[in-house]
């Protein structure tokens, strides 16, 4: 008997104790910085910022982003170059450095001080020397990056998820402003897990049956002892 009433409430401490996990979409907030020249270090900032490469021939302006993912994917955007037609009959061999900065959600994992490199490499339209002043505009830089998924993982509170982000190549070509560069989001979700707590008239019910079930087990056990 005893170790029937210990079941019972065994079993009333899992109702009372269940958890429930939901999937849910993942909603994204952040910045991104970026510099030229091997071994260069983006800032850190939300605040409007820009770097460029050469004498202002390439340039590139940070941004903010942000929004909600939609079947766990999110194409985002990461900052815009803009290509001087003058002064683009050099061949760029150069790094740009971009640092995605992750605001929401919280709780990643090294996620706001990574620096994600890429190599920068000038074409022109022909031999160096003979495009300006003519033909103009004329050469394009092209941006290209790995391109590898980067895997995050984060967790706040009751809540984990996890994504990831792949960085999208881009071409520049002279005399183009604002030409943006995307990433994407993929595979995105969160699970929060949260207590379920039973109202009042729920707890009543349960020890309501608990007693009567306990009562029925004492009758059991004294119609057996009588019996003997």
């Amino acid at each position: 008997m005893k170790k029937t009433l210990i079941a019972l409430c065994s079993a009333a401490g899992l109702v009372l104790g269940t958890s429930v996990a939901q999937a849910a979409e993942v909603t994204f907030d952040g910045y991104t910085n970026g510099c030229f020249t091997v071994g260069c270090v983006p800032p850190n900032t939300a605040l409007a910022q820009s770097d460029e490469l050469g004498n202002d021939e390439l340039i590139f302006e940070n941004t903010t982003f942000g929004g909600t993912s939609v079947g766990g994917n999110l194409a985002i955007n990461l900052g815009t170059f803009t290509l001087d037609p003058a002064g683009t009959d050099k061949t760029y061999n150069d790094t740009f450095n971009l640092r995605v900065s992750f605001v929401m959600p919280a709780g990643i994992a090294g996620g706001s001080s990574s620096v994600y490199s890429s190599i920068v490499t000038g074409t022109t339209s022909s031999a160096p020397g003979q495009c300006n002043p003519n033909p103009s505009p004329c050469g394009s830089v092209t941006i290209n990056f790995s391109n590898a998924p980067i895997p995050f993982l984060f967790t706040s509170g009751n809540t984990t998820g996890s994504f990831s982000l792949t960085i999208n190549d881009l071409i520049i070509n002279a005399g183009q402003t604002d030409i943006a560069l995307t990433g994407n989001i993929t595979l995105a979700q969160q699970t929060t897990t949260t207590s379920v707590v039973p109202e009042p008239a729920t707890l009543a019910l349960l020890a309501v049956g608990l007693l009567v079930s306990a009562r029925r087990l004492r009758t059991q056990a004294s119609d057996k002892d009588s019996a003997r």
